[in-house]
């Protein structure tokens, strides 16, 4: 499966463009299934000037631990371990010079026949501007199927910090997904932050076409 799209981000004065955002995922059993995050190219402008180039890419391997029940269960979750690392591949002006190795726990719930829960839980090694910091990351995303191609999500997540400054973020964001046929999806969202800066939100949107029964 490959994955891709664009997002547009603006915080405060800052306006962000990602371009690319490439996932190809690769599975290699039943239980594994690799990640490869090709380089987006971004541009971004500040009122200290404008800034492009590629960012970093990143390696992961994804383990699925428990299939999880197919019906409203709250002991039988679907849940899936993620370990990788983004790497320092990206332009200078943009991209970092260390690893940042990262770990992701994944639970997925079957609510009804039109409703799901997904959480993650993930920790980061992180770098900005050459610092180091500790990131722990939570998200809890409410979905809903209205057809058989039709679906839509809320989503609400923070990073403990959000950077090397120690501040930490919160967001929320909603998005619909779109079954153009059965290896074809395109979707769209929109999401705003909580952290004291005016404006501050993004919109974009993304591509996923399928070759195989998806992983997880």
């Amino acid at each position: 499966q490959i994955e891709g799209g664009y997002t547009y981000s603006r915080t405060g004065n800052d306006k962000y463009n990602s371009l690319g955002e490439l996932l190809v995922r690769v599975p290699t059993g039943n239980r594994i299934e690799l990640r490869f995050g090709i380089n987006s190219y971004a541009l971004d402008y500040s009122e200290a000037g404008s800034l492009g180039g590629l960012e970093d890419s990143s390696f992961e391997v994804k383990i699925k631990l428990t299939r999880g029940s197919e019906r409203p269960r709250l002991l039988q979750p679907a849940t899936a371990l993620t370990l990788g690392t983004i790497l320092p591949t990206g332009s200078n002006a943009l991209g970092e010079r260390k690893f940042q190795p990262d770990g992701t726990l994944a639970a997925a719930w079957v609510l009804s026949d039109l409703w799901s829960l997904s959480t993650n839980l993930n920790f980061l090694l992180g770098s900005q501007e050459g610092k180091r910091f500790d990131q722990v990351s939570a998200s809890a995303s409410l979905g809903y199927q209205a057809s058989k191609r039709l679906g839509g999500f809320v989503e609400y997540f923070t990073h403990l910090p959000g950077g090397s400054d120690g501040l930490n973020t919160n967001y929320l964001d909603s998005g619909i997904t779109f079954l153009l046929n059965n290896n074809f999806q395109v979707d769209a969202r929109i999401g705003v932050g909580f952290n004291r800066i005016n404006p501050e939100y993004f919109v974009g949107f993304g591509l996923a076409h399928r070759w195989k029964r998806p992983f997880f």
